[in-house]
């Protein structure tokens, strides 16, 4: 009897351990899961941002879209980076409009462009609103997935790595909408 209790003891605890050992193989296949598709929406809409010029035809001082491109039911009529300033997307969309992942998922993306200078490039940069930095969070349940940022410089109109060595939280920015938020 005390030998069939012990049995029953010892069985349990092997059968706990394995359904333990399911469920962290399975959070984990979910999270990097999320990890690529969040992965993949940030750079998607990184690449968009990227195929527009750093000014657009508009030249307007604020960053965001003008009241014109704001009126648009897509963004398929942005005309430059700083448009996507202020952009929020719950479930996120392409340039026309359509849903990129269904809206039951519980994915969003936010968009912030500020004007940028790095304090590490001292008088490098020849005026403060030469560089702006395109910053891009996305989001699973409100949970951050990843938080991707690209720097565009003014006088080369191409994306510039901003080696991750720098310190984001020295750097300074200027823009309607502060950006104060720390790298994840």
């Amino acid at each position: 009897m005390v030998e069939a209790l012990l049995a029953i003891v010892v069985v349990a605890g092997l059968g706990l351990a394995a359904i333990n050992a399911v469920g962290r193989v399975a959070s984990t296949q979910r999270q990097t899961a999320d990890s690529a598709l969040g992965q993949w929406l940030a750079h998607d809409l990184m690449a968009e941002i990227m195929s527009h010029p750093f000014e657009g035809s508009d030249a307007e001082a604020d960053l965001g879209p003008s009241s014109a491109e704001r009126s648009q039911a897509n963004r398929s009529g942005w005309d430059d980076v700083d448009d996507y300033n202020g952009l929020k997307e719950s479930p996120p969309r392409d340039a026309r409009g359509t849903s990129i992942v269904s809206a039951g998922t519980g994915w969003s993306r936010t968009t912030r462009v500020a004007y940028f200078t790095p304090p590490e490039l001292g008088g490098l940069v020849p005026s403060e609103r030469a560089l702006k930095v395109i910053e891009i969070s996305v989001l699973r349940h409100s949970r951050p997935v990843i938080t991707l940022r690209r720097v565009r410089s003014e006088s080369h109109d191409e994306a510039i790595m901003y080696p991750p060595s720098l310190s984001w939280a020295t750097t300074t920015m200027t823009t309607t909408d502060s950006i104060d938020e720390q790298p994840r």
